[in-house]
């Protein structure tokens, strides 16, 4: 693999986004910031899901500059505090999980992000995985409203478009991670290659692009559920086009993958599987 280009003043302000959408301040007196954060649930069921398989510490699951805070709920995390950037990088697990953001510079490919392997410097390294977002496709516009990325660390009002695409593009990658995460260690061996990833594509698109929650007067919607007015319509037509967008986004995903006939069936056939169960 060739190495990262240089670290731009882009790559900076996409390691903010990346950070404010991963550890977003949780006091808030101005009110004006989201309740509703897809990428910071995604990542609430990794750390979950390393502390089940690995018998891991809660204290462990943050970086430094995060710290674990007495929780009053029995099932959400609580924390304060930011991870330092280093370069255009963000620790989220340490050890585990990390985010870089770069420009991608591979001809004409319109991925925005992925996911690849790194091994950490030192006596005691060790493989991790490292989710890569392309600045160059993901932010939008509006990101440069401030030249100085120093003023744009400070800002509390992040541009909207700009975080919301580097958001959802973490939500949809750490959904992702957490598959693979959970089959290399449960060692299951009962999916071929194209159903497991069609039913990882499934839930990633279901807490990404396809994402839907509402909380009193705020609304999050992921950027494929495309009709206007959707948290007004009835629960049951809500539903069906939330499947029918997580049907489109990872039959898109998958036929890339394995071409068009089959995977459009992988599809398919883990769709229908999650319907029975769900029925179950």
């Amino acid at each position: 693999m060739a190495e990262d280009p240089q670290v731009t003043a882009r790559d900076l302000a996409c390691a903010v986004f990346a950070r404010a959408a991963l550890f977003p301040w949780k006091v808030d007196w101005s009110g004006k910031h989201h309740s509703i954060h897809p990428a910071v649930q995604a990542l609430d069921l990794v750390r979950k899901d390393v502390i089940e398989l690995k018998n891991g510490t809660i204290s462990a699951l943050f970086p430094r500059g995060v710290v674990v805070v007495p929780s009053s709920s029995e099932v959400e995390l609580q924390w304060n505090g930011q991870p330092i950037i280093k370069e255009s990088s963000v620790e989220i697990i340490p050890n585990i999980l990390t985010v870089k953001c770069i420009e991608c510079l591979d001809g004409n490919n319109t991925t925005k992000s992925f996911t690849r392997i790194t091994k950490e410097e030192g006596k005691n390294a060790q493989l991790c995985h490292e989710i890569v977002l392309c600045t160059n496709r993901l932010l939008k516009s509006d990101y440069s409203k401030s030249k100085d990325p120093t003023l744009l660390e400070q800002r509390k009002d992040l541009p909207p478009q700009s975080l919301a695409a580097v958001e959802e593009a973490l939500a949809h990658e750490i959904i992702k991670f957490r598959e693979k995460f959970r089959l290399k260690d449960n060692n299951d061996p009962s999916s071929n290659e194209c159903a497991f990833f069609a039913a990882t594509e499934i839930e990633a698109a279901r807490r990404a692009e396809c994402f839907y929650e509402k909380k009193g007067s705020e609304v999050r919607k992921g950027s494929c559920l495309k009709p206007p007015g959707f948290s007004w319509l009835p629960e049951t037509l809500q539903r069906n086009l939330q499947s029918r967008c997580v049907k489109a986004v990872a039959t898109q995903t998958t036929c890339r993958e394995f071409g068009a006939v089959e995977g459009k069936k992988c599809v398919t056939r883990a769709m229908e599987k999650i319907s029975k169960n769900n029925r179950q």
